[in-house]
């Protein structure tokens, strides 16, 4: 599962949120130590329920996955979609696995949409079996959600300092470095508002108010890995929502205590846990819902 937004969102947006501003103060901020072991453990449960109400693995990976197959089926939907890379398709009738009775299918195809992939249309698959088809393949929406990879124009300095913090200076996003590879020229960059161009210049500053510039500057000609905050906004949005109605109801999730006859007795919250109504709209356009 991957995580689908970081503390370092989190904070800034539960700070503005408190202080009834958007204006970012770093001495509003929540304080790093004493909340992040009450709002890491928020960021994992609603990663994981938006994750299932998508109906889909998000992060990008290599991933193994076993079919049924039912007489003349050729058509199967991953659970990571889009495929970006499809390894191998093999097939076992016995659906044992065990390198005895497995073969391969030949020229596999990914399905228009990237959802699914297609066995060889001359194959013979007339027969029903559980875990019969296994397919190898990379799938998925994002490698991370909230850290994107540029690659500068190679004329730029290579003086990027982590923690220091950067500004498109055409979009006016804003994140935070945290690394430089100089042998490939690529930055790597913790997204915390906005959406950076692909083509825009960008200014370093020593802190968040971008007040005072290190004087490290460059241009991004490319971007080599769009973390989900930008490739797809309303999913770490919805994430963000959840995990802040979470955090400020936290204590309702507990065990709340009453008073009966002078007996101090324990019962469940009856706050509800469920995905928020304004969650689950920015989430609709995504879930993935199959009807094979």
């Amino acid at each position: 599962m991957m995580l689908l937004t970081s503390f370092e969102r989190m904070r800034r947006y539960l700070a503005s949120e408190a202080n009834g501003s958007l204006e970012i103060d770093e001495s509003n901020l929540i304080d790093n130590q004493p909340n992040k072991r009450d709002v890491l453990p928020w960021i994992q449960s609603a990663s994981s329920q938006v994750e299932k109400y998508l109906g889909r693995k998000i992060g990008i990976e290599s991933r193994t996955e076993y079919f049924d197959l039912i007489p003349g089926q050729k058509e199967f939907w991953v659970a990571a979609p889009p495929i970006s890379t499809l390894t191998s398709v093999y097939e076992d009738s016995s659906g044992q696995w065990d390198g005895d009775s497995e073969s391969e299918l030949d020229d596999p195809i990914i399905g228009s949409n990237s959802y699914s992939f297609i066995t060889d249309t001359d194959e013979s698959l007339g027969y029903k079996s559980k875990k019969a088809i296994r397919v190898i393949y990379t799938g998925g929406l994002a490698y991370h959600a909230t850290q994107s990879v540029y690659t500068l124009t190679t004329d730029d300095d290579t003086g990027w300092t982590a923690g220091y913090f950067i500004e498109g200076d055409s979009s006016g996003s804003v994140g935070i470095v945290k690394s430089f590879d100089s042998i490939n020229n690529r930055l790597t960059v913790e997204v915390l508002y906005g959406l950076f161009d692909s083509d825009e210049a960008i200014t370093e500053y020593t802190t968040e108010r971008l007040t005072t510039a290190s004087g490290e500057t460059g241009t991004i000609s490319a971007k080599y890995r769009t973390a989900l905050c930008e490739a797809y906004p309303d999913i770490v949005r919805a994430c963000e929502i959840q995990v802040s109605h979470y955090y400020r109801f936290k204590s309702s999730f507990e065990l709340s205590g009453v008073n009966q006859d002078g007996s101090s007795l324990r019962r469940p919250s009856t706050e509800r846990v469920n995905l928020q109504p304004e969650t689950r709209m920015l989430l609709d356009i995504h879930r993935l819902i199959v009807f094979p």
